[in-house]
């Protein structure tokens, strides 16, 4: 969520949005992260599909226009496709592992690249499908 907030000019400390957000030791869920862009005033919108082709529209479509927060690697992990550069999208990674470090957590990659990660295995389908997103659409307000 970090990386979404700072495309739009927000500065917002880790600590502070771990607040926000209620992140404990089972991480953070989908409903803790609308409610922490509520706090912050944001306006947003969720993606819930089990389609393949709704999946990959609402990514072309609202990339270029919004940070996209994507739940990937079998609802284990976020990750924000920060905006496009020709056919690719700039996906930022968090994550602290080995493999992550070479491109420093940003790849340029093609959305059919993305929508494989971002696809949750059958067996672990959610109650919204295999497919969740939130398009963060305004600027959040740090000042309160």
């Amino acid at each position: 969520m970090q990386s979404a907030l700072q495309i739009h000019g927000a500065r917002i400390g880790q600590g502070r949005l771990a607040g926000l957000l209620g992140t404990g030791l089972e991480g953070t869920d989908e409903q803790q992260m609308t409610d922490a862009l509520d706090a912050l005033g944001c306006q947003w919108d969720v993606l819930e599909t089990n389609r393949k082709a709704d999946a990959r529209a609402w990514l072309v479509d609202r990339s270029p226009i919004a940070p996209l927060i994507m739940c990937v690697d079998a609802w284990q992990h976020w990750v924000c496709v920060a905006g496009v550069c020709g056919p690719r999208m700039w996906l930022l990674d968090p994550a602290r592992e080995e493999w992550n470090k070479a491109g420093q957590g940003r790849w340029a990659l093609l959305p059919k690249t993305i929508l494989k990660r971002w696809k949750a295995p059958r067996r672990d389908v959610h109650e919204g499908g295999l497919y969740y997103g939130i398009a963060v659409l305004t600027r959040p307000n740090t000042s309160m």
